[in-house]
């Protein structure tokens, strides 16, 4: 009988790695696979794991645009264990965090870009709205929002600073949830609402212009819109974070600093942290145990 060391076996599992002969190995016992890069990802469950512990955590909404802007929410952390079969295929979704809105003295500029996996866009104005942060999740057994298992919300956008007005508060964002998002800040123009378990976070009304857009099924709204601007003065409100729902947009202002959007909501209730996820994209952590298996892990497409 020939008996085989340890090391015997590791130089004969890296040669056949490099000759194209084999997959690379995960070592035996714990491992895991972290995405952090806004996009979709196919996950492989490895031969062996039956339970993954997931974390998400939701990006970050986009400040407003002028000198003292509102900041853009912090994205909301979940922790779930879910029971798994080898070789099914789990899709793993980062989100984006929201674009920071511009400012112009001489017209109006668009609001901030929304983050990717559910963040609404920012306001326009002279000084637009920041873009709602997106949500990280991972989806089992389908593409759609239904098969989502576990979710970190976004941050809502902050709203555009007012230079001409500056005893006003900042329109800042609400963090993403927990089980509620938190509500953007301001009250003339009205900030976005937090989404929650069973709905979108309400729209903010606006100060003269227009009113953000409410919250949907995992995504947030749009900011309220400046038609048209000749300075800094007229500003957009933030987009909603998106979420297990999404946080609305907040309302725009003239003479005001445009409102916060909320955030969205995180999945399951009663797991999930509100803004303990660090400032940026969001990301998502996936733990298991089993044998020495071979790990696949294949992006589907990134944006």
């Amino acid at each position: 009988m020939i008996r085989m060391t340890r090391a015997s076996v590791l130089v004969l599992s890296v040669t056949a790695l490099l000759s194209g002969g084999a997959t690379p190995l995960a070592p035996a016992g714990a491992a895991s696979t972290t995405f952090t890069t806004p996009g979709t990802y196919l996950f492989t469950v490895p031969s062996g794991v039956t339970q993954i512990k997931m974390v998400a955590c939701g990006a970050e909404g986009g400040d407003g645009g002028g000198g003292v802007p509102g900041e853009g929410g912090l994205g909301g952390r979940s922790v779930r264990t879910i029971s798994v079969t080898p070789g099914e295929v789990l899709r793993a979704r980062v989100g984006g965090a929201g674009g920071d809105g511009p400012t112009s003295d001489n017209g109006l500029v668009n609001g901030g870009t929304a983050g990717f996996n559910g963040g609404g866009e920012g306001g326009t104005g002279g000084s637009a709205g920041g873009g709602g942060g997106g949500a990280s999740d991972v989806r089992q057994g389908g593409s759609g929002l239904a098969a989502r298992v576990i979710v970190g919300a976004g941050g809502g956008g902050g709203g555009g600073w007012d230079p001409q007005n500056g005893a006003e508060t900042p329109g800042d964002g609400g963090d993403g949830g927990g089980d509620t998002g938190g509500d953007g800040v301001g009250t003339d123009p009205a900030a976005g609402g937090g989404g929650t378990q069973a709905a979108g976070g309400t729209a903010g009304a606006p100060a003269h212009y227009d009113e953000g857009d409410a919250g949907s099924s995992g995504s947030g709204g749009d900011g309220g819109d400046i038609e048209t601007a000749t300075d800094s003065s007229q500003t957009g409100g933030g987009g909603g974070g998106g979420g297990r729902f999404g946080g609305g947009g907040g309302g725009s202002g003239d003479g005001f600093p445009g409102a916060g959007g909320g955030g969205g909501s995180s999945f399951p209730a009663g797991a999930s942290t509100a803004g303990a996820c660090p400032a940026g994209d969001g990301h998502v952590i996936l733990r298991y145990e089993g044998a020495a298996v071979p790990v696949e892990v294949q992006p589907s497409f990134t944006g």
